[in-house]
C-alpha cells in the first residue's frame, strides 16, 4: 500500500534531471583544453620527480644496509681468518726459537696439536722450507734421504743461487707429498712474497698461484703465507742482517675456494662476491667468485642497484673484494613506498585534470546541478513526510490494535483468576497480569515515541508542553517554557516539523551541552512562527566546519529550508547555545 502511494510521486523526475546533468557535458574551448593539459603535465612531472628521489633514497638505504649487514661482515670474516693464520705461523716460528733443532717428529707433533681440520678451514697444511746454498745441496739431499725418503730431491732441477726446499709439511698426506722437496724460490710470485717476509721480518702473503698440490681435477686458485725463520743468536736489525741470519720459512698453502668456506654461509643468498689479487678486477688475477656470481672477472655495476668494492690489506698484500647484491637481495628491496607515490601521484594528476575540466564546464551544467540539488532536497523532504506518515500509522496500529489485544487478554486473565481456586494458579495469574501491564506501558511508550498522539489531537501547543515535561522528568534539567501567543495554529506538516526540531534540539542538549537550564520560547510575530531553544551548556565553536556539519544541525536546517523558513545558530564555548527558527504559518487559512 505504501509503495503504491510513493510510486506515482517519484515518477522518475529526480533521476531524469540527474542524468540530464551529465548530458550537458560538451567539448571545452581552447582555453579549457590547454589549462587542463598544462595542469596535468605539471602534476605528472612533479609525480615522477618525487618518485625518482624517493626511489633514490630507497636504493641508498638498501646500499647502506648492504654495506653494514653484508660487505662489512664478509670483509671482517676474511680479515679475521687471515689474521688467525698469521698467528698460527708465528706460533711455528716460536717452535724454532725455543729449540736448538726442530725434527720432523717435533713438527708433526706441533701441527697435530693445532687440529687444523677442525679450527682452520681452507688450510692445506703447515710447512717449513729450509734455505740451502748451492754448496750445501748435495749434503742436504743425502741427509733427507737418510731419514727414510730415498726418492727425495730438490725440484725443479737447475742451478740457482739458493734453494728453499720444502722439508716439513703436515699433514703429510698424498696431496701435500706432491710439494715435498719443491723449491718455492724458483717461482717468481712465491719468491717475491718470501723476499718480503725475509727482509721485513713480518708475515707476507703471496699473490695468486697454482699450488703444486693441485691435480687435474678441481683446480683452484691458491696463495701462500710466509713467516721467515732466523738462526738464533744472530743480529736481525737490518735487511742485510736478516738475509745472513735466514734459516728458512714457516709457511701455509691455501686453496682459495676451501679458504672461503663458511665465510659466506649466512650471506650467500644476498651477495655475489669476487676476490681479485691486487687492486684491479682483471681476469688473470681472479682468486675467487661465489657460485651465484653471474659474470666472471668483472661486475657491470650499471645493472645492479647495490654494489661495493673494498681493498683488503693483509700481510703487506692487497686483495680487491668486489661485492654485488644478488638478484634475491635486489628483488627484496622494498619499492612499495615509491610505487605508491607514483600511483597516487598519477591518480591525483588525473583528478586535477578532471577538476580543471569541471571548472571550465558551461554555465548550463552549473544550472543543471543547482536544479538537481533542489530536487534532491525536495525528495528528502518528501521522504521525511512519508516516514512521518508511516510512523503515525504504525504508532496508531500499535496503540489501537496491540493495545486492545493486551487489554482483552488482561480481562480474560482476570476472569480466570476469579474462577480458579488453586493458590499457585491464582498467583501465576496475578504475575501474568503484571506482565501484561508492563507490556501495555511499553506499547504506550513505543507508540508515543513513534508519534505523540497529543500532537494530532490537541495541537502543537499541548504537544510542546508534554515534550518539555517529559524532558524534565527524563533529565532533571530545569526547562522553562515561554509561549507568547497561545493561539498558535499551523498546518499539520509544519506542526510536525516544529515538533521534531524541538525534539532534535533537546536531544542535542542531552548528548552534548551539559546544560543546567534550558529555555524554550514559542511565539508568532508578523505571521511567522518562531521557535527559540536556549541552553547554558558548554557551547561550541560555530566557526568550525565540523561542528556546523553535524547531522542534527544539518537536519534542522534542511527541515526549515523546506518550509521556506530561516535558521539561526549562535554559540560560544562556555556560554551555551541558542537555536532559532522562523517559518511562515497558515493561521489565517486554518481559521476559515
Amino acid at each position: 500500500m505504501m509503495q503504491d502511494k510513493i510510486k506515482p510521486e517519484l515518477s522518475g523526475q529526480p533521476s531524469t534531471r540527474m542524468f540530464g546533468m551529465f548530458s550537458t557535458f560538451h567539448l571545452l574551448g581552447p582555453m579549457g583544453r590547454w589549462a587542463a593539459c598544462i595542469v596535468f603535465s605539471v602534476a605528472v612531472l612533479l609525480t615522477f620527480t618525487t618518485w625518482y628521489f624517493v626511489r633514490g633514497e630507497v636504493i641508498k638505504r638498501a646500499q647502506t644496509r648492504f654495506n653494514f649487514r653484508v660487505t662489512t661482515i664478509v670483509e671482517t670474516g676474511i680479515s679475521e681468518r687471515l689474521q688467525a693464520y698469521e698467528f698460527l705461523l708465528q706460533g711455528g716460528s716460536g717452535l724454532f726459537s725455543i729449540s736448538n733443532e726442530v725434527t720432523r717428529k717435533d713438527w708433526r707433533a706441533y701441527v697435530n696439536s693445532l687440529q687444523i681440520d677442525q679450527y682452520y678451514p681452507g688450510l692445506q697444511g703447515v710447512g717449513f722450507a729450509k734455505q740451502i746454498l748451492p754448496s750445501e745441496k748435495e749434503a742436504h739431499i743425502r741427509q733427507i734421504r737418510g731419514e727414510g725418503f730415498p726418492q727425495y730431491t730438490i725440484y725443479p732441477d737447475g742451478e740457482r743461487p739458493e734453494y728453499t726446499s720444502i722439508i716439513f709439511l703436515e699433514p703429510f698426506d698424498w696431496r701435500n707429498q706432491r710439494a715435498f722437496g719443491y723449491d718455492m724460490f724458483s717461482q717468481a710470485t712465491r719468491k717475491e712474497a718470501m723476499i718480503r717476509a725475509r727482509d721485513t721480518g713480518k708475515v707476507a702473503l703471496s699473490g695468486k698461484v697454482t699450488l703444486v698440490q693441485e691435480t687435474d681435477k678441481d683446480i683452484q686458485a691458491g696463495f701462500l703465507i710466509y713467516q721467515a725463520i732466523y738462526r738464533k743468536g744472530e743480529p736481525q736489525e737490518t735487511p742485510e742482517q736478516r738475509r745472513k741470519a735466514l734459516l728458512g720459512y714457516v709457511y701455509s698453502p691455501f686453496r682459495m675456494n676451501d679458504f672461503m668456506k663458511g665465510i659466506l654461509a649466512e650471506k650467500e643468498g644476498y651477495v655475489d662476491l669476487q676476490i681479485f689479487d691486487g687492486d684491479k678486477p682483471l681476469k688473470e688475477t681472479l682468486l675467487y667468485q661465489s657460485d651465484s656470481a653471474e659474470e666472471p672477472y668483472n661486475h657491470p655495476e650499471g645493472r645492479h642497484f647495490v654494489a661495493n668494492q673494498i681493498i683488503l690489506d693483509s700481510a703487506n698484500h692487497n686483495w680487491l673484494l668486489s661485492f654485488v647484491a644478488s638478484k634475491y637481495f635486489e628483488e627484496n628491496i622494498s619499492s612499495v613506498g615509491s610505487n605508491f607515490i607514483l600511483v597516487l601521484g598519477l591518480i591525483i594528476s588525473l583528478l586535477l585534470f578532471n577538476i580543471v575540466l569541471f571548472l571550465f564546464k558551461s554555465h548550463s551544467q552549473a544550472i543543471a546541478l543547482a536544479i538537481t540539488t533542489t530536487e534532491l532536497r525536495n525528495l528528502a523532504l518528501y521522504l521525511q513526510n512519508v516516514i512521518e506518515k508511516e510512523r503515525t500509522m504504525v504508532a496508531r496500529e500499535i496503540h489501537d490494535e496491540l493495545g486492545q489485544v493486551l487489554t482483552a487478554l488482561k480481562m480474560d486473565v482476570s476472569w480466570l483468576g476469579d474462577k480458579i481456586k488453586d493458590r499457585k494458579l491464582v498467583e501465576k495469574s496475578l504475575r501474568i497480569m503484571e506482565d501484561i501491564d508492563q507490556a501495555i506501558i511499553a506499547v504506550q511508550r513505543i507508540s508515543t515515541e513513534l508519534r505523540p498522539g497529543i500532537l494530532d489531537h490537541l495541537g502543537l501547543f499541548s504537544a510542546v508542553e508534554w515534550q518539555i515535561e517529559e524532558f524534565r522528568k527524563r533529565t532533571g534539567i530545569n526547562c522553562e517554557l515561554i509561549i507568547e501567543n497561545e493561539d498558535i495554529r499551523i498546518d499539520p506538516d509544519s506542526s510536525t516539523v516544529v515538533f521534531r526540531i524541538l525534539q532534535e534540539a533537546l536531544t542535542n542538549i542531552i548528548r552534548h551541552a551539559e546544560a543546567k537550564k534550558v529555555i524554550v520560547r514559542l511565539d508568532r510575530v508578523n505571521e511567522r512562527l518562531n521557535l527559540e531553544v536556549i541552553d547554558n551548556g558548554i557551547g561550541m565553536d560555530i566557526n568550525k566546519e565540523s561542528m556546523l556539519s553535524t547531522y542534527g544541525l544539518t537536519g534542522i536546517r534542511e527541515r526549515v529550508r523546506a518550509l521556506n523558513g530561516k535558521t539561526s545558530i549562535e554559540s560560544t564555548p562556555g556560554k551555551g547555545t541558542t537555536i532559532q527558527i522562523s517559518i511562515p504559518d497558515k493561521q489565517r487559512e486554518l481559521k476559515s
